[in-house]
């Protein structure tokens, strides 16, 4: 059985945090309205948020970068269509 490096399994993480960004991104007409829904969504108070939109708020709180994972972009795309009654 092949084995995977953690410089492969690292970069298909990425990968699939990325389509589930585009995914996320799809979900509206232009990239400012999808920050604003990020914006808003992330503004409802650590204490609702999900473990990986917590790590995306303490990321930016620290001034770090930081690559969003798709449980993250999955979450956002989940209140996308909550908040349109999909």
């Amino acid at each position: 059985m092949p084995t995977i490096t953690t410089q492969q399994l690292t970069e298909t993480r990425r990968n699939v945090a990325e389509m589930a960004k585009q995914e996320y991104l799809s979900k509206f007409p232009s990239l400012a309205e999808a920050v604003e829904f990020e914006e808003q969504c992330l503004s409802i108070g650590d204490e609702h948020l999900p473990p990986a939109a917590l790590e995306v708020v303490q990321a930016h709180a620290d001034g770090r970068e930081f690559t969003a994972s798709s449980d993250y972009w999955a979450w956002l795309t989940d209140e996308v269509e909550t908040s349109r009654g999909l």
